[in-house]
């Protein structure tokens, strides 16, 4: 979190996680987008936190489009009743079991003078976070990757067949790829 002092409440805590969350989100969009030549014309957020308005409106803000939600926030049931209902023959085919089944519940227009701060903070702030940040992240990084520390540990705990693991584990720690060996070794990718 950026800029915290001590005039903020644990709601300020709350309302940066959204954004957050929001903006990795968008951020991931944006990739699809670049990469597929389709553009995003507006979103369908299911789950758990669908059923806040407001992190359903900071959704819409962020990116700039309409944000609905389904007529039910657990998707991934609605799924599963789908693939019954095509599967038992209640309905011949996917499109017309999920024509049938799904409806779109309440939907979030963006707030356009929110949304031209949201992307202002976006292109000049968020994107240039992590490049900036990527000597502070390693110098962490190597901290605690220290002999003792939990990364060797974990490495270690892994080794449940009797031979080191660091011949072949590896995980993903502050967006770098590692392996055991080299953190063993403490040579972290460049």
């Amino acid at each position: 979190m950026i800029g915290f002092s001590d005039i903020h409440t644990r709601a300020h805590l709350y309302r940066a996680i959204l954004e957050g969350l929001a903006y990795a989100l968008r951020e991931g969009a944006d990739r699809m987008s670049q990469r597929s030549g389709i553009p995003i014309t507006e979103l369908h957020v299911a789950g758990g936190g669908s059923q806040s308005n407001a992190a359903m409106q900071l959704t819409a803000d962020v990116f700039g489009l309409l944000a609905s939600r389904p007529h039910v926030y657990e998707a991934s049931g609605l799924g599963a009743a789908i693939d019954a209902a095509v599967g038992s023959k209640i309905h011949p085919d996917f499109p017309t079991a999920i024509n049938c089944m799904t409806h779109r519940g309440e939907s979030f227009e963006p707030n356009m003078q929110t949304h031209g701060r949201y992307d202002e903070l976006f292109n000049n702030v968020y994107k240039q976070m992590y490049s900036r940040l990527k000597p502070l992240y390693r110098a962490m990084l190597k901290i605690s990757t220290n002999p003792g520390s939990f990364f060797p540990r974990l490495c270690r705990s892994l080794n449940v067949s009797g031979t080191p693991c660091f011949e072949d584990f590896s995980f993903t720690c502050l967006g770098e790829t590692l392996r055991c060996a080299d953190i063993k070794t403490n040579q972290l990718p460049a």
